[in-house]
């Protein structure tokens, strides 16, 4: 975001490499301004920053974060899904389903098709009444262990839209943003700015994050 007459900018001072706050008063040539009281600052200077843009990316970080989170527990709960389905004995049983045809130990947890796959197959087991829930648990019926090393044919297609499904490009470019100002106003690289958001999320308790 270029910077324009008016905001607000963090910059390390030479001497004391102390943060100091100012205000542009104008714009001299491309990427480079002066500050309320003669100071010299360079756009692409890593010792200054755009302080209201740093306030823009912390108010959004609470919602790039949910979004990410959902996903990760999105992709953990398919790894649930899995697990019990092994556990139950339904590990070698062949899912077959728009012409493929796959263990259930062999789906790969995070990956979309094998996510709608996954889930598409536990729904399935509970409708033909090959498993049942009885409120508390989950048990195999005796038409279910006919399934543990044959074939369940699943019912229905997959939408198109589904193939093509993506996390959103918005909160990709916001954690972009987010990342490479952190990296900037504390002279990080781009990965240590990442391990150092990592160790922070982890510290604060949220879930998903390694």
């Amino acid at each position: 975001m270029t910077w324009k007459v008016g905001d607000k900018i963090k910059y390390k001072a030479t001497k004391t490499a102390k943060w100091r706050k100012g205000k542009i008063r104008k714009k001299l040539s491309a990427g480079k301004y002066e500050l309320v009281g003669g100071k010299i600052v360079y756009e692409k200077d890593p010792d200054a920053i755009k302080e209201n843009a740093m306030k823009l990316t912390k108010q959004k970080l609470k919602e790039i974060i949910k979004e990410e989170l959902k996903l990760a527990e999105q992709i953990s709960s398919f790894h649930t899904i899995q697990r019990n389905l092994i556990d139950f004995g339904f590990g070698n049983m062949v899912v077959s389903w728009r012409g493929t045809k796959k263990k259930v130990k062999d789906f790969k947890p995070g990956n979309r098709i094998d996510n709608i796959t996954l889930e598409k197959t536990h729904n399935t087991l509970l409708k033909n009444k090959s498993m049942r829930y009885d409120g508390n648990d989950y048990h195999v019926t005796t038409q279910g262990k006919k399934y543990f090393k044959g074939t369940l044919q699943l019912e229905g297609k997959l939408k198109e839209e589904i193939f093509n499904e993506q996390i959103n490009p918005q909160v990709t470019k916001a954690v972009d943003r987010f990342i490479k100002t952190m990296a900037k106003k504390y002279g990080y690289s781009d990965q240590d700015a990442v391990y150092a958001i990592m160790q922070v999320l982890t510290k604060a308790g949220y879930k998903g994050v390694r």
